[in-house]
């Protein structure tokens, strides 16, 4: 069963930041995003003809980002098994992706390597309906500098939206666009 939006970047950082104090000077070993990673990647770089076919996949990327905040590179650590998903996405994510460089030790920026990945995903022709009523309660952890690390759904319950739904999938749903409203108002951008 296909969910949502036709393509989502995962918000979930495969590497976490590390971040110490030395010196009174804050270092980070990971550059972060300056933008929303969920913007990237975009509905309409879907390939027409992986829509048509239903053509789908999960890429998993690393990107090596420079001391100025620029993707100099990118290297698919994960393949969806199709090739133009692949290279799609790293184009996407070098192209668009900006970033707060890592720092280091005397708080000079410096070059570092971030990873992520992107899900693409056709949408079902329901998928842009309104919710279902319903609740959902989720949980989740935001770090000190503001990034979700973690959200999950505790609790979730829906009406059935027709007789090929489920609650279950319904509240899948609300997952999704739980955790993309989260990145939204993410500090990434701030």
């Amino acid at each position: 069963m296909r969910l949502v939006l036709p393509i989502a970047i995962l918000c979930a950082v495969l590497a976490s930041p590390a971040a110490a104090q030395e010196n009174g000077a804050v270092h980070s070993a990971t550059p972060m995003p300056a933008t929303d990673p969920g913007t990237w990647v975009r509905p309409e770089d879907y390939p027409a003809w992986a829509v048509a076919y239903d053509v789908e996949g999960r890429v998993g990327v690393k990107l090596d980002v420079s001391a100025n905040g620029r993707v100099t590179s990118c290297e698919v650590t994960r393949s969806s098994g199709v090739a133009d998903l692949d290279r799609i996405a790293c184009e996407k994510v070098t192209e668009r992706g900006r970033f707060v460089p890592a720092r280091d030790e005397d708080g000079d920026p410096v070059a570092g390597t971030w990873a992520s990945g992107v899900v693409w995903q056709v949408p079902d022709d329901d998928d842009h309906a309104a919710p279902m009523p319903g609740f959902l309660v989720v949980s989740m952890v935001v770090e000190p500098d503001g990034a979700v690390s973690d959200c999950r759904v505790e609790r979730a319950r829906a009406k059935r939206r027709n007789s090929r739904r489920t609650s279950a999938a319904t509240a899948a749903s609300s997952r999704f666009s739980m955790r993309r409203a989260i990145r939204n108002a993410s500090a990434f951008g701030s």
